[in-house]
Parts: structure tokens; C-alpha cells; sequence
């Protein structure tokens, strides 16, 4: 069964189960003017991201219980900057890829990667 994406309360966690397993943030930079100075890695990289730190949750909609796989979006945006800097993206691309995600910047200059606490201090 395919599930749709579902974004939850303030966009802090999102839905990251898909037809073709995209979260709508890959959407809207490839509609962007943006899209021709990204290497495809660095979409590889937000991809895996998404992949290892997904939360698996059982929800009950109408009756029916289905499988969500959900990232925290904060944490999503800070692994996002700090790879936008270590792929040399230029300050107004690495400004435009912020504005297109509505959340903060990690907790407090921290987030999770696959349990891993990592600061952000050297990219902010």
C-alpha cells in the first residue's frame, strides 16, 4: 500500500513516506532556480538522512492502521546546512534551501543524526 505525505503540528516532524519516497522540501528546491547549482549527491546525502532517521509510528486513520515513517524537520534543516557547507554551496543558495524549509535550525544548535548528538556552532 502507498501512503501520501502528511505534514503534523507546526511542520516540527513530517511524513517522509511516499510513491516515490520524496519529502516535499526536494519538491520545491527542484522548482527553484537552485536546482542547477546542487550536486546530486548533496540530495543523496538529505535522501539517507531521511532514510536513517526516520521514526516509525503505527497510525489508526479511519479505522484503518497504517505504517508512518516521520523526521524531526529541525533536525532535518541542520543536517541540511551543515551539508550545504561542506559541499561549498554558495551563502545566498545555502540562505534560499533555509527559507524553504519551515522549521528552526536544529534544538538549540544541536540535532540528531541516527542517535548521534552533533553541534552546529562551526556552520551557524
Amino acid at each position: 500500500m502507498v501512503q501520501k505525505m502528511v505534514s503534523v503540528e507546526n511542520n516540527a516532524i513530517t511524513d517522509v513516506t511516499s510513491k516515490n519516497r520524496t519529502l516535499p522540501i526536494f519538491n520545491k528546491i527542484e522548482t527553484s532556480n537552485l536546482y542547477t547549482i546542487i550536486p546530486t549527491a548533496f540530495y543523496d546525502e538529505l535522501r539517507a538522512f531521511c532514510i536513517r532517521n526516520a521514526i516509525v509510528l503505527e497510525v489508526e486513520r479511519s479505522g484503518e492502521k497504517r505504517v508512518a515513517r516521520k523526521i524531526c524537520m529541525q533536525c532535518f534543516k541542520a543536517f541540511m546546512i551543515e551539508k550545504a557547507a561542506h559541499f561549498n554551496l554558495p551563502v545566498y543558495a545555502i540562505s534560499q534551501l533555509s527559507s524553504k524549509v519551515d522549521a528552526k535550525v536544529g534544538h538549540q544548535n544541536y540535532y540528531l543524526d541516527q542517535g548521534d548528538v552533533r553541534n552546529l556552532d562551526s556552520f551557524l
